[in-house]
């Protein structure tokens, strides 16, 4: 199972603790680009300790921002000529 960012989650947290993206990113010593990933769930590779700081900022817990899902991974299946 992988997670990934619940939809708006950490925009809703943002705007219910009057946080700026630009100040969230200083917070979290991370650039403004990386932040937006993040807020827009364009990037679903987190280090924890990204992680850890988010919510700290965010005042929140992991399960918050993240949701477990299941990936369905197609396979191909080659069979050998006779």
């Amino acid at each position: 199972m992988a997670r990934a960012v619940q939809q708006n989650a950490i925009q809703a947290r943002m705007a219910k603790l009057e946080i700026r993206p630009g100040k969230l990113a200083e917070s979290l010593g991370l650039t403004r680009q990386r932040v937006h990933q993040l807020v827009t769930g364009k990037d679903t590779a987190f280090h924890q300790a990204t992680i850890d700081k988010l919510c700290r900022a965010l005042a929140c817990n992991e399960d918050e921002l993240f949701e477990e899902r299941r990936f369905m991974v197609k396979r191909k299946v080659i069979r050998k000529a006779n």
